[in-house]
């Protein structure tokens, strides 16, 4: 965690409230932010965070929801109270992610939340976006001088937009960014620089962001310079006349394209085999436990293979490993080619494969695995050096009771496989008796 390097040129400058009751939790967040250069102030309950806030006037409060007592939604519905010239974002951490959490945080003042078990990089990512943020956004309201100067100088991207979504002003950075001319720009509909669907999530959330006079975190794509797609978060906050009516919008286009490209990238580390691309372990019995409880409750069938390639030890002793690696790509790439788009598909580790098939009975799922079988014998694998053609044994189950997970059926299905490498490999065995299938198919 140490090693990564914040993108906040002075990290030191942002004091940042730790509010948790676990002295351990609280401790190791404590530890990753102190890591990345920033120094701490730390609170254990949410009365104490509102107390801690009012002392030291932290740059960003990083808040657990759950805490006996005063809840971190609730205190940071106090901490919002508070009057400061500056505004401090708050960030709750939660293991509670379902729609009325989040309205209930953000309705608090709550500027972002994370979801337990916090990955640290993307932590970090947040927060450093979110200072820039709120430093670069709410600095424009200090006065309407210091507010034209960041507007025009800014390196980020600003726009004012009306009460019907057209521009009324940009500054250069969003010109740059959309690759256009303020000629181009002003007076034209937000919405004729992104796609159709991307102007109706904008409209869904404009006449809420007009009341509220907030819009927060907002995750769009733009057709940027180019005429490339990228993608922005935008923050902004409505400014109004001296009654109080509303004049215009003002906010910031942050250009996330990387960001995005950055988290989905992790995400896939953390959930993909590095060598063929299908599912890792962890993310297919993940992925397979949903499936089987969806069956469960809808009673429908639900059935699961493994599946091995024959003799692959000797493929690695008489041509190698990498010719080896190849072989594994190579069947992987014919299930993939087979296997429908519900189907699950994962290698959970050597020259082993497991596949849950949703919806799928018996019979049917002996008709996918003899196809597997039959696809991976008549293919040949061409390479630089050798030709090799190889062949794998299947095991079928179908789940019958609601007691067997899927470690379970798996290892059933396991057992068959070896049975099947027992009598001759290059073969599908199943739970059900041969004659009982053919009557069912």
């Amino acid at each position: 965690m140490s090693n990564f390097s914040s993108k906040l040129d002075n990290p030191g400058d942002f004091l940042i409230e730790v509010v948790d009751h676990s002295t351990l939790y609280r401790k190791m967040l404590c530890k990753v932010l102190q890591d990345h250069g920033f120094p701490i102030c730390e609170a254990s309950n949410g009365q104490e965070a509102i107390e801690v806030f009012d002392q030291h006037s932290p740059k960003l409060v990083l808040m657990s929801y759950e805490m006996p007592g005063l809840n971190g939604v609730d205190a940071c519905r106090r901490i919002r109270a508070i009057d400061r010239d500056e505004y401090s974002p708050v960030i709750i951490i939660t293991s509670n992610d379902d729609d009325a959490f989040i309205a209930a945080a953000f309705q608090a003042g709550a500027a972002d939340y994370v979801t337990k078990p916090v990955k640290w990089q993307l932590l970090i990512h947040r927060i450093e976006y979110m200072l820039h943020m709120s430093k670069a956004t709410y600095a424009l309201e200090a006065s309407e001088k210091r507010f034209r100067q960041l507007f025009d100088d800014s390196p980020l991207p600003y726009q004012s937009l009306n009460e019907q979504g057209e521009i009324v002003d940009v500054n250069k950075a969003w010109l740059d960014m959309m690759g256009l001319s303020a000629e181009e720009a002003i007076g034209k509909s937000f919405g004729d620089f992104m796609p159709a669907n991307e102007w109706r999530t904008f409209l869904n959330h404009f006449p809420r962001f007009i009341k509220s006079g907030v819009l927060t975190n907002l995750h769009l794509k733009v057709n940027g310079a180019d005429n490339q797609l990228i993608d922005i978060e935008m923050n902004a906050r409505v400014a109004t006349d001296i009654d109080g009516n509303f004049k215009q919008t003002h906010g910031t286009l942050q250009n996330i394209t990387e960001r995005i490209a950055n988290e989905e990238k992790l995400v896939k580390m953390a959930t993909t085999d590095p060598l063929t691309g299908l599912n890792n372990r962890r993310s297919f019995f993940e992925m397979a436990e949903r499936e089987r409880l969806k069956a469960l409750r809808f009673h429908h069938p639900y059935s699961a293979m493994m599946l091995d390639i024959d003799h692959f030890k000797s493929v690695n002793d008489t041509y190698g490993h990498n010719i080896g690696d190849e072989v594994l790509k190579f069947v992987a790439d014919i299930l993939k080619s087979i296997l429908r788009d519900i189907d699950i598909l994962g290698r959970l580790g050597g020259e082993e494969f497991a596949i849950v098939l949703p919806e799928t009975p018996m019979a049917d799922a002996l008709k996918a695995a003899e196809r597997i079988r039959a696809a991976v014998e008549d293919f040949t694998l061409e390479t630089d050096t050798c030709t090799i053609s190889v062949t794998i044994s299947i095991g079928v189950v179908q789940m019958s009771d609601a007691e067997e997970d899927n470690e379970t059926l798996l290892n059933m299905a396991d057992a068959l496989l070896y049975q099947a490498k027992e009598s001759g490999r290059n073969r599908v065995e199943y739970e059900l008796k041969r004659e009982a299938v053919e009557a069912a198919g």
